[in-house]
């Protein structure tokens, strides 16, 4: 063996051992830092600054990220912990830091609406112009305080969100005139802002097939998280439910067609403090059932969410009235839909374990509720049905396993001898890893409504009548 052979394959295995070690030493120093990345979420959560601050003391790095790029102080953040967010800043922690979103702490602050935590990351040098633009939640969050302090010169005030919205625009949709004059006193341009003159039929001019589609979107479908529609029988007017931070539990919305097109929508009813939601307009349009915490007496304190009704006065509503103690009971009692024979469908129980009622009409007076068999109801939590208008199938929401994602649409079919068939998840093409809820039809029947994950969504009612 030559010199320079033995040479080379000695000084060669000294130089691999030496990489292998310096390997190892990065691998468990990387498995190390992972470990403490995913502690470092439930001590920061908990609100353990001494545990935090061994964490820190034993070497883990402040600015360490997860999988996602998240970092301890973004947690601090989403679990408002102000405390936990002023010791990782002192530590060093980076407040300008991006996920792999490009979601800063001062991002998630905006989404979380947390107006003291925003104050305490941009005097802690937090600048809004990094990563995705955190205006828009101020505005969906009706934050007029922390929209003033995110508006800075470097700040893009006519960026657009994925739907292609500038914060004005979202300020104008719901009608916060407050945000619209601060928006336009800071530059924003109007003429960004895309008007919707939609003359549909069904408000959406674009009637879908069998795949389902997004439900006249950026003038129904926004921002929000809206659902439930529900048309008055000669389709002139539209209702349904928004819930946002302007919004909070719920307000019942409304769009008339009027000159040739529809109006923006606007909430249906005074102005109040009460939830309002669920609306449901009888198929005669007489009626409109829907949810509300309002008082049920006066000097009602609770504030429980019952079923309430209010009948057609020439072209208004008249006064709420409540259901009665047969259908509304102790627990929340959500989402009535109504056939044409009057049947009530309904559903209520615990949280968590909710499940299908339905009550008939005598003598002006709905009966005590009766839980459908356990063809309908299940051990999990089974809610939102909607009663066929010939009472032919019931559609509902379920959180029981075996479905698309966490909460599927489930439909049950009458049989003739007044059974229900087994209920059917209605499969992929209504259900998806997102949550499916609400479902609701046109007043010709001729469509099927329902929500994804907060925006509505519609289809031929075909899909049903196919799975039968």
């Amino acid at each position: 063996m030559s010199l320079y052979n033995f040479l080379f394959i000695n000084l060669s295995s000294h130089f691999i051992m030496k990489v292998i070690k310096i390997c190892v030493l990065i691998i468990c120093i990387g498995i190390t830092h992972f470990a403490q990345a995913l502690d470092v979420q439930k001590v920061v959560c908990n609100g353990s600054l001494q545990q935090l601050d061994s964490l820190i003391k034993s070497g883990f790095e402040v600015n360490t990220q997860n999988k996602r790029g998240i970092t301890a102080l973004h947690y601090a953040v989403a679990c408002n912990k102000e405390k936990m967010i002023r010791l990782l800043i002192d530590q060093g922690a980076n407040v300008n830091i991006l996920d792999k979103r490009k979601y800063t702490p001062l991002y998630f602050a905006a989404a979380y609406n947390r107006t003291k935590i925003v104050n305490m990351l941009i005097k802690a040098g937090a600048m809004p112009n990094i990563g995705s633009n955190p205006i828009f939640y101020a505005v969906l969050n009706n934050n007029l305080p922390m929209l003033k302090k995110l508006v800075t010169p470097k700040i893009n005030v006519d960026d657009t969100n994925k739907r292609g919205n500038t914060a004005l625009a979202m300020a104008m949709q719901q009608d916060s005139q407050e945000m619209v004059k601060f928006l336009l006193s800071k530059g924003a341009d109007i003429k960004k802002v895309r008007t919707f003159k939609l003359k549909g039929k069904y408000v959406d001019p674009k009637e879908p097939g069998l795949e389902p589609k997004m439900f006249a979107s950026n003038f129904v479908s926004t921002e929000s998280f809206n659902h439930t529609p529900s048309f008055s029988p000669d389709g002139k007017s539209l209702y349904f439910t928004t819930e946002s931070r302007k919004y909070p539990g719920g307000r019942i919305m409304v769009s008339h067609f009027k000159k040739g097109k529809w109006t923006n929508p606007r909430q249906a009813f005074a102005k109040g403090e009460y939830r309002e939601f669920d609306s449901f307009v009888t198929r005669d349009g007489s009626k409109m059932y829907y949810c509300s915490n309002r008082p049920r007496y006066k000097g009602d304190t609770t504030k429980s969410v019952d079923m309430w009704m209010m009948k057609r006065k020439g072209k208004k509503w008249g006064k709420p009235i409540h259901l009665g103690n047969e259908v509304n009971t102790k627990y929340q009692d959500w989402f009535p839909t109504v056939s044409d024979k009057g049947t009530l469908v309904f559903s209520n129980g615990p949280r968590g374990k909710s499940k299908i009622y339905y009550s008939t009409l005598k003598n002006g007076q709905y009966q005590k509720g009766i839980a459908f068999s356990d063809s309908i109801n299940s051990p999990y939590q089974d809610y939102d049905p909607l009663i066929a208008p010939d009472e032919s199938y019931v559609i509902f929401s379920s959180r029981r396993p075996g479905g698309q994602g966490s909460v599927d649409l489930y439909v049950s079919f009458k049989k003739p001898d007044g059974t229900w068939t087994k209920a059917k998840n209605m499969g992929k093409a209504i259900n998806t890893k997102r949550i499916e809820f609400a479902p609701t039809l046109s007043h010709d029947g001729k469509y099927f409504f329902f929500n994804r994950g907060g925006d509505i969504y519609w289809v031929s009612s075909k899909v049903i009548t196919n799975l039968k």
